[in-house]
């Protein structure tokens, strides 16, 4: 949230309000604002869907040292970011073939 610039009058502070160019400008900021925290609330969820999924397969740590680590089965790309990219079903994908003994 932007905070408002504020005049002092007196002793009370007053808000100032915000003019057009100013508000379309505020406008903007917030709505990027949302858009990165919901694009951080999936990629929290897509990341914790990978990690659950590696849960049943390998330890915490190897899950942790496989997602942070460039893969060759992603083209020298780590999972963790494809899942930044939106690429979240490919890696689930690449899991579950290892879980049916596939190697990958």
């Amino acid at each position: 949230m932007v905070k408002p610039l504020v005049k002092k009058r007196g002793a009370r502070p007053v808000a100032a309000a915000p003019t057009g160019r100013r508000q379309a400008l505020l406008k903007a900021l917030e709505a990027a604002q949302a858009k990165a925290a919901a694009q951080e609330t999936r990629f929290r969820a897509d990341m914790t869907r990978v990690r659950v999924a590696l849960a049943g397969i390998v330890s915490t740590e190897e899950a942790e040292r496989w997602l942070y680590t460039k893969q060759a089965f992603f083209g020298d790309r780590r999972p963790r970011d494809l899942v930044k990219q939106g690429q979240t079903n490919r890696v689930l994908e690449a899991v579950a073939a290892v879980a049916s003994g596939i190697y990958v």
